[in-house]
């Protein structure tokens, strides 16, 4: 009875984290959006309100990288769940090697 609660909360953690990870990817697509259209349009103010806009997005991934270490050392994961929890950690930690950003002037 008790590891059926268990793991219902823990289910309930990993829902958690779906969700945050939608919500931010939802927000980097608006982001990635935003700064297209303020290229295309020469929009600085849609720029300055999309630069501004990404410690929204740096929160998020904190959060979810708080999260899933969270579980990982709380429940101790195996399998399916513990390749889910790190694929989530690798999804919001991306970055682009230096030569594929654009070069500051």
């Amino acid at each position: 009875m008790e590891d059926m609660h268990v793991r219902k909360y823990f289910d309930k953690e990993l829902k958690d984290i779906r969700e945050h990870l939608l919500i931010m990817g939802g927000k980097v697509e608006l982001m990635l959006n935003n700064a297209m259209k303020s290229q295309t349009e020469r929009d600085t103010e849609l720029a300055e309100r999309t630069i501004a806009f990404d410690h929204e997005i740096n929160y998020l991934e904190i959060e979810i990288d708080q999260k899933c270490i969270q579980v990982i050392a709380t429940r101790q994961p195996k399998g399916r769940d513990l390749r889910f929890l790190t694929l989530i950690m690798k999804i919001v930690t991306v970055t682009f090697p230096p030569e594929t950003l654009p070069l500051q002037s």
